[in-house]
């Protein structure tokens, strides 16, 4: 949970300042129109991201069939509200109904897993990833028109050293990320 915490918020955060630039660079200029859609999509990314450790949970404690259900159900609304809204609201309406499944999925997903174990994830992590993420985006904002090869690299040392910072992760886990043994 934590590990997907640690990825999913910067990823979150920093959609919001450099969607233009990734636009930009990844499909070109004449794709700006999406800048918008890309910033509501990250919101269902971060959902992805933490409704992942419930989902692979809900394998872990053999409540797939159940899960099955759930998802069945959730398929049915979002594809009544998929008929209902994007004729009259086009693609924000399929965005944000990306967001609403994604996470639908998640609490779904918890709620199987916290019924089966009881377990509730700490937050604290997860707090101090938003905490981190936003700080981030707070710097990228004034520079977001920079080339990326520069925003990116400045926004993964000041998330990463707001997160180490506030004790978000540990000395140990960073060594062993670059392979430090000690």
């Amino acid at each position: 949970f934590d590990a997907l915490a640690i990825m999913a918020a910067p990823l979150l955060f920093g959609a919001i300042p450099l969607a233009r630039a990734i636009v930009i660079f990844v499909a070109g200029e004449e794709f700006l129109p999406s800048v918008p859609l890309l910033r509501i999509l990250m919101i269902a990314l971060f959902c992805m991201f933490i409704g992942a450790s419930f989902s692979h949970a809900v394998v872990v404690i053999q409540k797939q069939k159940v899960m099955v259900k759930y998802y069945g159900l959730l398929a049915l609304f979002m594809l009544i509200a998929y008929l209902r809204l994007i004729p009259r609201h086009s693609y924000f309406a399929a965005a944000w109904l990306t967001v609403i499944s994604e996470f639908l999925a998640l609490i779904l997903a918890f709620f199987v897993v916290y019924k089966e174990t009881g377990f509730v994830p700490r937050l604290t992590v997860l707090v101090k990833s938003l905490i981190s993420a936003i700080l981030m985006s707070a710097i990228l904002y004034p520079i977001r028109a920079w080339s990326l090869f520069a925003t990116v690299p400045i926004g993964v040392c000041v998330y990463g050293a707001v997160l180490y910072g506030i004790g978000g992760i540990r000395k140990g886990l960073v060594r062993e990320m670059i392979g430090l043994r000690g």
